[in-house]
């Protein structure tokens, strides 16, 4: 398994691509809900995912405060494979973004 985590600047336009695609795979086809997933908080956000091979099984994302709320955020949460604690790991490397990276 391999981590990333980069500010949206940083981000290549395939791994761009590659969020932006896990997320609506994930929240408007499978889970049906038809919503304004770019909101314009992901220029300032830390973008963090897992990868096992070529695959995205699990993302986030960290909103400095200001951004999306008055506080640090964390967003975006997804795995794409459950039950192998991969939302576990995600969100511990969100919190550790939220609190060193703000």
């Amino acid at each position: 398994m391999i981590d990333f985590k980069k500010t949206f600047q940083e981000l290549t336009t395939d791994e761009l691509y590659e969020l932006l695609r896990v997320r609506s795979d994930v929240f408007v086809v499978e889970q049906n809900c038809v919503y304004q997933d770019m909101d314009g908080d992901d220029q300032q956000s830390i973008h963090l995912w897992l990868t096992v091979g070529e695959k995205v099984v699990a993302l986030a994302r960290v909103c400095p405060a200001g951004t999306h709320l008055e506080a640090v955020s964390i967003g975006r949460v997804i795995t794409t494979e459950r039950g192998k604690g991969y939302g576990k790991q995600i969100m511990l490397h969100a919190i550790d973004a939220a609190f060193t990276d703000q």
